[in-house]
C-alpha cells in the first residue's frame, strides 16, 4: 500500500470532487507547492491543437472539453470527453495526440508538467491519483474499442451511458443521474454512429423507460442494471425495441441536439 508522507497536503487541484469542500477555486499556489494557474474557455474555444507541445497537464473544474483526431478527410474522430475531475494531458507523448474543445463554458486548473513529474516523484499519494487516472483513462480506451467495433447501435448507446454513470461515480456524483453537456453530433462521432442514429436510439431508451431525459442536459437511468446487460450484448425483449425506429423526440432530447 502507498502511504503519503507525513504533512504532506495533496495539490488543491487534483483534490476529488467528494473533497471539493477543502478545494477552493482561486489563482494561490496549490498547498503542496504546486503552482497551478486558472484558465477559462468559451464554447467552441479550443484549449490546445493536435501537435501542439505538451507542457501542462489539465483538471477540469466546471464544464467539459471533447477531444478529436482530425482525418485526412475533413471528418474527426471523437476520442474521449473531459468532464469535471478529469485528468487531460498527462500522457507520456511530449507533443498532443488529438485537439480538445470546450463543449460548454469551462474552468480548468494548469499544472505544469514537468513540475507535476516532479512533486509525483516526490510524493506517493499524488503518484498513485495519477496512476489510477492513468489506469482510468486505459481501461475507458479499451470500452471504447470494443464499442465501435463490436456493438450495436443501442448497445453502444448503452455503453457510454454506463461509462459516464461510473465516470460520475469515481468522482463522488450520483451514478444514477448524469450530465451530458456534449451535442449529439459529439456523441455519434465518439460512438461511430450518425446523429439521427443517436437522437432515435435515445427516443428508444426514453419510451422503454430505461432513462429520463430532463432539463439542462439532465439525464436519469431509470433502470441502471438493464443498461449495463444491453452494453453487455444481452438483447432487450423484442416488444421493448419497438419504438426504436419511431419518430418524434421530447423537450429533454431537443437540448441534447
Amino acid at each position: 500500500m502507498l502511504v503519503p508522507p507525513p504533512n504532506s497536503p495533496l495539490p488543491q487541484c487534483l483534490v476529488s470532487a467528494r473533497d471539493k469542500a477543502a478545494a477552493p477555486l482561486s489563482c494561490e499556489p496549490c498547498s503542496a507547492g504546486l503552482r497551478c494557474s486558472l484558465r477559462e474557455l468559451e464554447k467552441g474555444q479550443c484549449l490546445f491543437f493536435q501537435g501542439d507541445s505538451q507542457t501542462s497537464v489539465y483538471r477540469v473544474q466546471t464544464g467539459g472539453l471533447v477531444a478529436f483526431l482530425g482525418l485526412a478527410s475533413g471528418r474527426r474522430q471523437v476520442v474521449d470527453f473531459s468532464l469535471p475531475g478529469d485528468l487531460i494531458g498527462f500522457g507520456s507523448d511530449r507533443r498532443f495526440q488529438f485537439t480538445a474543445q470546450a463543449i460548454a463554458r469551462t474552468e480548468l486548473r494548469c499544472i505544469p508538467r514537468d513540475e507535476l513529474k516532479r512533486r509525483s516523484m516526490e510524493d506517493s499519494r499524488l503518484a498513485w491519483i495519477l496512476y489510477e487516472a492513468a489506469v482510468s483513462q486505459l481501461h475507458d480506451s479499451y470500452e471504447q474499442l470494443l464499442t465501435t467495433g463490436q456493438r450495436a447501435p443501442e448497445e453502444r448507446l448503452a455503453a457510454f451511458l454506463v461509462a459516464m454513470s461510473r465516470r460520475s461515480a469515481r468522482h463522488g456524483g450520483d451514478p444514477a443521474i448524469i450530465h451530458l453537456p456534449m451535442m449529439r453530433t459529439d456523441i455519434a462521432d465518439y460512438l461511430g454512429l450518425t446523429s439521427e442514429t443517436i437522437s432515435r436510439t435515445f427516443t428508444h431508451f426514453r419510451t422503454t423507460r430505461l432513462i429520463e431525459i430532463g432539463s439542462y442536459r439532465r439525464v436519469r437511468l431509470i433502470e441502471p442494471d438493464r443498461l449495463v446487460q444491453l452494453a453487455s450484448g444481452m438483447r432487450l425483449p423484442q416488444a421493448r425495441l419497438g419504438g426504436l425506429l419511431q419518430p418524434g423526440h421530447s423537450a429533454g432530447e431537443r437540448e441534447l441536439n
